[in-house]
């Protein structure tokens, strides 16, 4: 989301403030990362102007995507997202993969839904070239936005 929305970040910058996240906050089995990520690039979107005049409209929009994520998976923590694939490692990383492109699909829409003049920020040359489920979905979406 960063890269794809040119959120001002560099990669290195996005990969720190986001690698204690996964696997569920340090491995704890919290909170599910991908929902985590979601929230936090969320917020780097939504937050850009005036981002302390804000704080209220990015918690609501973080709980409108706690609340969608837990709908759409029945839970938010990772122990419980992961129970039965748990022993399994190919099994756990592939969902691993679709509920972080589902999150961020989520995040996404969020975005460009209260915040749709990124759309014109959009970095296509990296979403055309990412070949990833989550660069596809936010290229997507920004196709839906702006047309």
């Amino acid at each position: 989301m960063n890269r794809g929305l040119n959120g001002g970040l560099s990669d290195a910058q996005a990969t720190a403030m986001a690698a204690p996240f996964s696997v569920a906050m340090g491995e704890s089995g919290g909170l599910c990362g991908a929902l985590s990520g979601a929230v936090l690039s969320s917020g780097l979107l939504l937050g850009q102007k005036h981002p302390y005049c804000h704080r209220q409209a990015m918690r609501a929009a973080s709980r409108q995507l706690h609340d969608a994520f837990k709908a759409a998976n029945g839970a938010t923590c990772c122990r419980a997202l992961s129970k039965k694939v748990r022993h399994d490692k190919k099994a756990h990383l592939q969902q691993c993969s679709g509920l972080t492109a589902q999150a961020a699909e989520m995040a996404a829409r969020l975005v460009l839904e209260k915040r749709p003049e990124l759309v014109v920020r959009v970095n296509n040359a990296f979403l055309n070239k990412r070949q990833s489920v989550v660069g596809g979905a936010l290229l997507r979406l920004v196709r839906l936005f702006s047309g």
